[in-house]
């Protein structure tokens, strides 16, 4: 396959994924709405869901820029380092910590609908990472760029806190000071995401320099 027949069919695959981003959260929205039970303050907060939206921006700018046979930017490249490390989290954390919990006691009776939750916390961060490791079209980051990958969640994370100060409800109970262990628990688990975070990303930098198969348009 020629560099321009494989930079399209990588351009595809990243627009279809990038579809089901987007798709996912169209359907659990939806879903909620038709069961009255969208709360669109506390929806919008969850770390799954804004790096689902992450996904979909960043899947739909790379399948463009790459359909039209055109480098990555280093802009691109970082929001696509990004975009692997934050969506790894989300996988990790969901499938270690938060599978398989009690729901809201305000969703008693409800049931969150299987293929846009699966897509969500499985199959798109397990797209994201093979897409990051088997192809490289933008320059060659440093280890040290693993670094910015910091900027989003940190900024999500002052969000959320601001919010969960003001109005006392958290997304995950491992973010919650009122719960137990109070805020030397909040402060562990964020300094694990941290680490976890800023590892993942330079893993993947490192393990993507042997792995990448499609370098060049």
């Amino acid at each position: 396959m020629n560099s321009t027949m494989s930079g399209r069919a990588v351009g595809l695959l990243r627009l279809i994924a990038a579809v089901a981003a987007f798709g996912t959260v169209y359907w659990q929205v939806s879903d909620r709405l038709a069961h009255a039970l969208f709360r669109p303050g506390e929806y919008w907060l969850y770390f799954s869901i804004d790096t689902t939206l992450l996904a979909g921006v960043v899947l739909g700018w790379s399948a463009i820029n790459t359909i039209r046979g055109r480098a990555e930017s280093r802009t691109l490249t970082l929001a696509r380092l990004t975009l692997v490390a934050t969506d790894s989290i989300v996988g990790i954390v969901y499938n270690l910590l938060l599978r398989g919990g009690a729901p809201d006691v305000r969703d008693v009776g409800y049931v969150w609908p299987v293929i846009p939750n699966e897509l969500m916390h499985v199959w798109i961060p397990v797209f994201v990472a093979f897409d990051f490791l088997l192809v490289a079209y933008g320059p060659r980051l440093p280890i040290k760029a693993a670094l910015w990958m910091l900027v989003y969640p940190m900024s999500w994370l002052v969000m959320t806190m601001a919010h969960g100060l003001a109005g006392g409800w958290w997304p995950y109970w491992f973010l919650d000071p009122t719960g137990d262990g109070g805020w030397g628990t909040v402060a562990e688990y964020i300094g694990i995401i941290i680490v976890l975070g800023v590892g993942l990303a330079a893993l993947m930098l490192v393990i993507s320099r042997k792995t990448a198969r499609i370098k060049t348009l």
